[in-house]
């Protein structure tokens, strides 16, 4: 009985055991099974996820992508920063002044003006148009456009001609023997070419890495007025042979063409606005070359991205008739000048002369429904305008 016994607990031990050992391999299967499927899960939300994959694939585009803008706008600027021009030991001049617009605001007339002023040296040609259409004629011949030092002007006033501690504080680039004379009047070079308003940034660069220290002037007219002006001239070319869309370039036999009365007539017959629709203006108005020089403010800012604002003198064409002296005196003040004996020499009546006014101007008169219309389409630029002034500090507005 005791064997029997004995043999039963032997058997239930072994039992026991066969059952421990299967568990601990079934909960071994069990933890090698879980630990697949969490690989499986792993593997799956990070291969076989196309939005996670698409999301990395597109973060690392993006950083590829952000890599080259950036490097293509450290090499813009890089090219604005460094703008050398090829010609540069072909300049013979230190240019202080450029009156860059606007176009159709009084600029003929103060070139007439400012040709007169002993310590001033302009071109005998208004509007050499060098940094838009001759800039590939080189800087030789920009330097040779304007007189030479010691030549003589159509007419001398009295203006303090041992004057020559106004100079200005001009990076010497070229040869300026007229300003190294103390007992010398200082003579300034500038020029007035109104279209200069639109120059692209890399003109501006250019002109900027020449002349470091240049004063620059812009007139401003009502614009609405401004470009019923340019409108008018337009068409009093086109009667005339210039093509529609552009602007007159001088030519040789400009000066020695003679159009009898006849045919005047008959140019300012077929120029005459008041036969043209408001549709016809609208249309030319809405052509790039027109509404860009009515945008003020997008082009004085982007001379102001390369020149400080002390630099820039911005001028109220109302002034030109209402107070010309004063508006002369600004000019002069701005530029470091005397002006007091060189106004006292001008006349009144040359004063108030107008340079370049349209032939027929009496036809020239804007309607009050196309003024209307034109005062809609131009309305944002005058805002913008009268904000730039306001930033500026200026007391006036448009």
């Amino acid at each position: 009985m005791s064997d029997f016994t004995s043999m039963l607990g032997n058997l239930q031990k072994s039992v026991t055991k066969a059952t421990h050992s299967t568990n601990s391999r079934i909960s071994s299967i069990s933890t090698q099974n879980k630990n697949h499927d969490d690989e499986k899960k792993y593997a799956f939300n990070n291969n076989n996820n196309p939005k996670k994959r698409c999301r990395i694939n597109i973060e690392s585009s993006s950083s590829s992508i952000n890599t080259n803008n950036t490097n293509n706008q450290n090499q813009k600027r890089k090219s604005i920063k460094n703008p050398r021009p090829t010609d540069v030991d072909q300049l013979s001049i230190t240019l202080s002044f450029l009156c860059i617009g606007a176009q159709k605001a009084g600029t003929s007339w103060l070139h007439q003006i400012l040709s007169q002023h002993s310590n001033l040296s302009l071109p005998i040609q208004k509007e050499i148009h060098f940094w838009d259409w001759h800039r590939h004629k080189g800087l030789g011949w920009y330097s040779n456009q304007f007189p030479k030092s010691g030549s003589t002007k159509k007419k001398n006033n009295a203006t303090g001609r041992n004057q020559s501690s106004n100079n200005f504080n001009t990076t010497d680039i070229s040869n300026t023997s007229n300003t190294n004379n103390s007992n010398k009047p200082c003579t300034h070079l500038g020029e007035i070419t109104p279209c200069y308003v639109v120059l692209p940034d890399q003109s501006i660069s250019e002109i900027k890495y020449l002349f470091p220290n240049l004063r620059l002037i812009f007139i401003a007219r009502n614009i609405v007025d401004r470009a019923w002006s340019a409108l008018v001239m337009e068409l009093r070319n086109a009667v005339r042979g210039i093509p529609q869309g552009t602007f007159s370039k001088p030519s040789k036999n400009a000066t020695t063409t003679v159009v009898d009365l006849k045919q005047e007539q008959k140019y300012q017959e077929e120029g005459n606005p008041q036969k043209y629709t408001n549709a016809y203006f609208m249309e030319r108005l809405r052509l790039q070359m027109h509404t860009e020089r009515c945008n003020y403010a997008t082009h004085l800012r982007q001379w102001l991205q390369h020149y400080p604002s002390e630099q820039l003198l911005i001028l109220n064409y109302q002034e030109i008739q209402s107070h010309p002296k004063e508006f002369l005196t600004q000019i002069c003040r701005f530029l470091n000048i005397p002006h007091d004996k060189f106004l006292e020499g001008i006349e009144e009546k040359e004063l108030k002369t107008k340079v370049n006014e349209a032939t027929g101007s009496s036809k020239c008169e804007l309607r009050c429904s196309l003024r209307k219309e034109m005062e809609e389409y131009l309305e944002g630029f005058r805002v913008e305008f009268n904000k730039l002034l306001d930033e500026l500090g200026y007391d006036w507005n448009l």
